[in-house]
């Protein structure tokens, strides 16, 4: 019992509110938003009800701000429990236990909590290629040069000749992450177009993780040269 209690004592829960993805054997991936977390577990709310029992086992994975690599532990449900969100639909809680992370993955995960609150807010200096892709109005498709992003907004630069308009809907892709939102600034520099565009929706936190691997990636290759 006391090593149990000490072991808790080393793993604070912190309030958080991380995407992330669960995958159950024998159904389809389900996202969402982890909104309590510690090395040793997590409380996740899936975007729609998923069929899981206590007991029931699978995989999770999610970014932290203090690593380039994903957070991929193994998962058992321990308790569900449901609420109302604001406006009165019913929404689904997951209590999972962690296992299989390693010593590094901990302290990833521990030093993120306390960063959390600060991470929220940062801005990040990005470069990468980046795919834009219209959601309304006339059919746009482009590659741009993403050049920051934060949790909450993304700047990209597109080449020259690009025609947008404020409050129009876009989709960026960064390798295997989808984001959308809307343009809140454009406006004209010498080298193309360079865009505000506001996150909306699930995958902001996927998005930003793949950008920063790229940048952090592209750095080390500069280095290696």
């Amino acid at each position: 019992m006391a090593a149990n209690w000490e072991e808790h004592r080393r793993a604070p829960r912190a309030i958080v509110d991380v995407e992330a993805r669960l995958e159950i054997p024998g159904q389809a991936p389900v996202q969402g938003v982890i909104q309590d977390l510690s090395f040793l577990g997590s409380l996740f709310v899936p975007e729609k009800p998923v069929k899981i029992e206590p007991g029931s086992r699978g995989r999770m994975r999610f970014p932290m701000p203090t690593t380039v690599s994903w957070i991929e532990p193994e998962v058992e449900a321990k308790r569900t429990t449901t609420f109302n969100r604001i406006g009165g639909e019913q929404a689904q809680a997951v209590g999972f236990e962690f296992s299989g992370l390693t010593p590094e993955q901990e302290r990833a995960i521990a030093a993120g909590c306390a960063e959390w609150p600060s991470h929220r807010v940062r801005q990040h200096t990005l470069a990468a290629r980046v795919y834009v892709q219209g959601e309304s109005g006339p059919a746009f498709s482009r590659f741009a040069r993403l050049v920051a992003g934060s949790r909450t907004y993304l700047r990209f630069v597109l080449p020259p000749g690009a025609e947008l308009s404020k409050r129009t809907r876009l989709r960026l892709k960064m390798a295997t992450a989808w984001v959308g939102g809307e343009i809140e600034q454009l406006e004209e520099q010498r080298e193309g177009l360079e865009v505000l565009l506001r996150m909306e929706g699930w995958g902001r936190d996927f998005f930003l993780h793949e950008a920063r691997q790229h940048a952090l990636g592209s750095e080390a290759s500069k280095g290696a040269l």
